[in-house]
């Protein structure tokens, strides 16, 4: 019994197959369906989790930069919390120089 041919996948294929291996719980059954090996299953489980991680980053810094800079907020007088800080720090220098 020789080796499988080679088939390629998507990255949704991998990420689907990485999935269905998470969630069963039974990466060897996971592979046998889909005619892998457990080592490509990890590699694969592996790299869904990274690119996973990076878009998380990602998505996290954005909000982060709409929620400083272009949202304003009512509580702080309908300013960002950005132009709030720079207000507030403004104010505290000029105290410190006043004093």
């Amino acid at each position: 019994m020789g080796r499988k041919p080679r088939v390629d996948r998507t990255p949704e294929e991998k990420w689907q197959i990485a999935q269905e291996g998470m969630k069963s719980g039974n990466v060897s059954e996971t592979c046998r369906r889909h005619g892998i090996a457990q080592t490509l299953y990890y590699r694969w489980k592996d790299e869904a989790e990274q690119g996973s991680l990076s878009e998380a980053r990602e998505n996290i810094s954005r909000y982060l930069e709409e929620y400083n800079h272009d949202r304003p907020h009512r509580g702080v007088e309908n300013r960002t919390p950005h132009e709030a800080y720079l207000a507030f720090a403004v104010l505290t220098k000029n105290e410190t120089l006043n004093v």
